[in-house]
């Protein structure tokens, strides 16, 4: 008689135990689905209309647009990207319109000064930024700054064929 009733309290207990933790599971759910968290979305990294980091060498303020291309002598996608570089730099250069382009390079070193010699890069160079502080999360990036230094559009990564008809429409 003493494991009968040991017997049915442990299953009166269990059902309890089921219950409670059903309830806790449908409280839950519904006070999901009515208030749900708020989203905190963090922003960083490049965003139009913002100012772009002070660049040591360059005066936003000397030209209507800069055109900043951020490279590196030992990125694929730079190489790759060269051509259009050089392509953009002869037409800005060869307008009257008020443009310049710089190519800022990481590095501090004579390769970086060797590559945009040899490959005749009609820029002006700045070497050893610190991409991180420019907020540059890839390369090549491509960066279009009015004359107060702010962001009017940006490209990271090798250019794909639309969007340097674009970059070439916009300037």
């Amino acid at each position: 008689m003493n494991k009968a009733k040991v017997k049915n309290f442990i299953e009166v207990a269990s059902n309890v135990a089921v219950v409670i933790v059903a309830i806790v599971v449908l409280i839950s759910f519904v006070r999901s689905y009515i208030s749900p968290a708020p989203q905190v979305k963090l922003q960083g990294g490049l965003q139009k209309g913002t100012q772009f980091p002070q660049v040591m060498g360059v005066d936003f303020s000397k030209s209507q647009r800069t055109l900043l291309v951020a490279l590196d002598p030992n990125c694929e996608s730079c190489v790759e990207s060269l051509p259009f570089f050089k392509s953009l730099a002869d037409k800005l250069y060869s307008k009257s319109n008020d443009a310049k382009m710089v190519a800022v390079f990481q590095s501090s070193d004579e390769m970086a000064k060797r590559y945009v010699r040899e490959n005749q890069l009609k820029a002006d160079a700045v070497f050893g930024a610190d991409f991180k502080a420019l907020s540059l999360s890839a390369i090549p990036a491509i960066i279009l700054i009015d004359n107060r230094g702010t962001i009017i559009d940006f490209w990271l990564g090798k250019p794909s064929n639309s969007i340097e008809e674009q970059i070439i429409k916009l300037l």
